[in-house]
């Protein structure tokens, strides 16, 4: 391996493990670095070719091991995002459309999801549900801990508080349909700022165009219908693959708004500062986002860019 070669998965190996290291000992950040690992190694990928591209998210991958001491939930979804970074990065080598770079991706990353939770779960005392359950307790009363040091009102914390078994509940059964939507949105998030470094760092990138003219299948709607009916029916099973469902394809109309709302700040030229305000008040307040997601539905109809659409599926 060329000398250097060996500074450059060096850099890519400290960026990477000092995301997780964050991601660990400061909640508050984690989410964002969690967001961020699969980007250097996506990166570093494309920058260096297959093999030495897969030795960065494995050497990683085994140094977090050593460090934890033991395989863990925590280990298995850092080896995830690692290997979401790597796949993607194949994946648009491959200069694949962006349709097919989410479906191929998305797929990996959730078969190999599924098949190590299993092999995972096989070797724990308790069933998988109970250990899932358990986890998302323990997640929600260091949230309810975190409230607290804010300085919540007393008032808002007791219905919080009063409400977790039931957010527990929903949650552990809401679950399949939280973690395809988490995969879609690293894929995107990823995608979109590995697009903005390639000039800088050096490195190919395939043209998928102007990803804000994009928007879904029209016949996609049918699904989100079909979902919705799913909810109506007395059958529980039914109404969680509904519930699931419609989570997932929130998520594609979320994409399909953001392009419309990237495409008229870009339309009147509204400076970066700007942009970046209005992104960061659409993922900070709840109503924006649900507004954003509409407003990606309702262009099935309305056509809001007033663009004509091909789809390369």
């Amino acid at each position: 391996m060329p000398k250097g070669m060996h500074k450059e998965l060096l850099g890519g190996m400290a960026v990477t493990l000092m995301l997780i290291t964050l991601s660990v000992y400061l909640p508050l950040m984690g989410l964002i670095s969690s967001i961020l690992i699969p980007l250097p190694v996506l990166v570093y990928r494309l920058k260096l070719g297959k093999y030495p591209g897969a030795f960065l998210p494995v050497t990683v991958f085994v140094i977090t091991w050593s460090v934890m001491g033991r395989f863990s939930s925590t280990l298995l979804f850092f080896g995830e995002l690692l290997l979401l970074g790597f796949v993607l990065g194949d994946v648009l080598s491959r200069r694949k459309s962006i349709e097919k770079t989410f479906l191929h991706v998305g797929t990996v990353v959730l078969i190999t999801t599924l098949t190590m939770v299993f092999f995972f779960n096989r070797g724990a005392e308790q069933s998988l549900v109970t250990m899932v359950s358990t986890y998302i307790g323990q997640n929600l009363e260091l949230t309810l801990k975190l409230y607290e040091q804010q300085g919540i009102p007393e008032d808002a914390l007791l219905v919080i508080e009063n409400s977790l078994d039931k957010i527990q509940y929903i949650l552990v059964r809401i679950l399949p349909g939280l973690i395809t939507s988490g995969i879609l949105l690293s894929i995107w998030f990823n995608i979109l700022a590995a697009r903005r470094l390639a000039p800088r760092l050096g490195f190919k990138f395939p043209d998928f165009g102007a990803l804000n003219h994009w928007k879904t299948s029209d016949s996609m709607v049918w699904t989100v219908i079909g979902c919705g009916l799913l909810l109506l029916l007395p059958f529980q099973g039914l109404k969680l693959t509904g519930v699931n469902g419609l989570i997932v394809l929130m998520t594609l109309y979320f994409f399909q708004g953001i392009a419309i709302v990237s495409f008229y700040l870009e339309k009147r030229n509204f400076p970066l500062v700007i942009k970046s305000l209005c992104y960061g008040f659409i993922f900070l307040q709840q109503i924006l986002m649900l507004l954003v997601i509409a407003v990606g539905f309702f262009d099935t109809w309305l056509n809001f860019r007033k663009l004509e659409f091909h789809h390369n599926y």
